[in-house]
């Protein structure tokens, strides 16, 4: 019983204290990534170009890039580039600020079907799920962020890219209109890992087919349910292989710490 008093007690002591020092319970330190700071080309995108060294294949020789591409804060963004076969290529996450809602096909990829970044951004990152690099052990061929340390991802804004969004409904492909395609779910599952371990899992409808939905406007979606994570995988899944897997994320805010 005296031991119950005492804690009670301390309980109460502190409970005083709390109006003159600060908030009660902890406190979040969150951060947002907003890609304004990043540094475009002329074209108006940042890619793995700069950072690419030459390698040799069975083309010849060309610039390759596999890696870290872009860092803010507690958070790193993956690429791969390549130029392989005289073309400049870029999967996993891009830079850009690119907001052409008009042009149809592949030649727009990185564009999205907005007119700005999420909450009136200039910046904003196009990721593109590429499933073949990545079967050939390209990190960066599936758009990933990394963190400096285990943080719990809030929220990130979510939209589709022109290319795919024209695609699912006009039809248009780039090359003349191929017709339109029936509607299938095309999913954005964002997959939160800890120590090498998958988690948990949040997954967003790109496409819904039961609601006849194609996503044409920046998106909040709630990451909180993976928790503490060093690392998310960005992996777009549909059953229609022809689908552009594409998509648009801005200003993902995560929680770094706890301060008690």
């Amino acid at each position: 019983m005296k031991r119950t008093l005492l804690m009670a007690a301390a309980v109460a002591a502190l409970a005083a204290c709390s109006d003159d020092d600060g908030p009660e319970g902890p406190q979040i330190v969150t951060e947002t990534v907003t890609f304004e700071e990043a540094t475009l080309n002329a074209s108006g995108i940042l890619t793995g170009a700069n950072l690419a060294e030459t390698v040799s294949g069975d083309a010849g020789t060309y610039k390759e890039y596999d890696g870290v591409f872009y860092t803010s804060g507690a958070s790193s963004f993956l690429c791969y580039y390549s130029d392989q076969w005289d073309t400049a290529y870029s999967a996993g996450f891009t830079v850009s600020n690119n907001t052409n809602m008009e042009t149809p096909g592949s030649a727009n990829q990185f564009s999205v079907y907005a007119k700005s970044g999420a909450n009136d951004s200039k910046k904003f990152a196009v990721g593109y799920y590429d499933a073949w690099n990545a079967s050939q052990g390209k990190a960066g061929a599936v758009p990933t962020v990394t963190f400096a340390k285990k943080v719990n991802p809030l929220s990130v804004w979510v939209n589709n890219n022109t290319y795919a969004y024209r695609w699912w409904v006009l039809g248009e492909s780039g090359y003349g209109t191929t017709g339109i395609p029936a509607k299938v779910d095309a999913l954005l599952t964002m997959k939160g890992y800890a120590d090498g371990a998958l988690k948990r899992e949040v997954t967003f409808k790109l496409v819904d087919a039961k609601k006849g939905l194609v996503v044409d406007k920046w998106t909040n979606v709630d990451l909180t349910p993976l928790g503490w994570v060093d690392k998310i995988e960005f992996c777009y899944v549909c059953e229609n292989d022809q689908a552009p897997s594409y998509f648009c994320i801005d200003d993902l805010s995560v929680a770094t710490e706890l301060n008690y």
